[in-house]
């Protein structure tokens, strides 16, 4: 069975397709389309009743359906990647803390914090719209297009660490650093080991975030009708789902695959992920 017929059974959903008139004298035209669904489902059975299916009468998707599926995808990735992404994430820190101290090593987790955020702030947006968008979409331009985002990342950098450095009055990313007034109020504190302490999480937290992003991004190039039957879904249903998602598999470092009784082909998700991974790589 495909992995798309597999989500497809997982979920109940199939997209853009239709209640067939085939054999309708099997079937009467005065039952209501949950009577007739279920009818037709006792007849045809799974496999061959998706055989049968016309154009006349759309199945809508929803903001939980996404939600279902986002979860089971998320499991696929957490149980590949959570345990190497928090070791690699523990060995960062701990090179930095070998190779740098005081100013310098305080300056390496700005940085890194920064292009981390940065790269979210692009990444995230980004995924959202290819799933929802009309236009068509290939693997190249993709690739591309994410490319261009953390490149746009890593330049911005540098005016957030003036910003926290020397404050700003106005550059090219001066609506940005609001992102980063926490950081800086800790900063002129002057409480050296929490803004550390504070530093070291935005490290361990959005580096983990940013990774699980390009994860789920790989994961919707190598799949990508399976989410685009959500394309319908509101913009803002569909941010809200996928950064709750991201966000909760960054935050936790190991979940179960048998949070939910559908289970996804593990086999899909290409453990090298391929480029689009190389993205999550810090900036120094």
């Amino acid at each position: 069975m495909s992995f798309l017929k597999k989500i497809r059974n997982a979920l109940s959903i199939e997209p853009e397709k239709r209640y067939s008139s085939t054999k309708s004298d099997r079937v009467s035209s005065a039952m209501s389309p949950k009577e007739e669904f279920a009818l037709r489902e006792e007849l045809f059975g799974d496999d061959s009743y998706q055989d049968h299916i016309s154009e006349n009468k759309p199945v809508k998707v929803t903001a939980h359906d996404l939600s279902v599926f986002l979860s089971q995808v998320g499991d696929v990735i957490s149980s590949n990647s959570s345990a190497e992404v928090q070791s690699e994430n523990e060995s960062w820190l701990i090179d930095k803390k070998n190779n740098f101290s005081g100013k310098d090593y305080i300056e390496q987790l700005e940085k890194n914090a920064i292009y981390a955020v940065e790269s979210i702030s692009l990444a995230l947006p980004s995924l959202v719209t290819f799933i929802i968008t009309d236009h068509e979409l290939d693997s190249d331009f993709i690739f591309q297009h994410i490319g261009n985002g953390q490149s746009l990342a890593r330049d911005k950098v540098g005016f957030h660490l003036n910003y926290l450095g020397k404050g700003c009055s106005g550059c090219i990313s001066h609506d940005d650093h609001s992102r980063y007034v926490g950081l800086l109020e800790i900063k002129k504190s002057g409480d050296i080991d929490k803004y550390i302490d504070e530093l070291e999480f935005w490290c361990r937290f959005y580096r983990s975030m940013q990774t699980f992003t390009m994860h789920y991004l790989q994961y919707f190039v190598e799949n990508m009708d399976a989410f685009k039957v959500y394309k319908d879904i509101s913009e803002v249903e569909v941010r809200m789902e996928v950064e709750k998602y991201i966000k909760f598999y960054s935050n936790n470092s190991r979940v179960s695959s048998s949070r939910h009784e559908a289970s996804l082909n593990t086999s899909i998700l290409s453990t090298s992920c391929l480029s689009i991974m190389n993205f999550a790589k810090v900036p120094s």
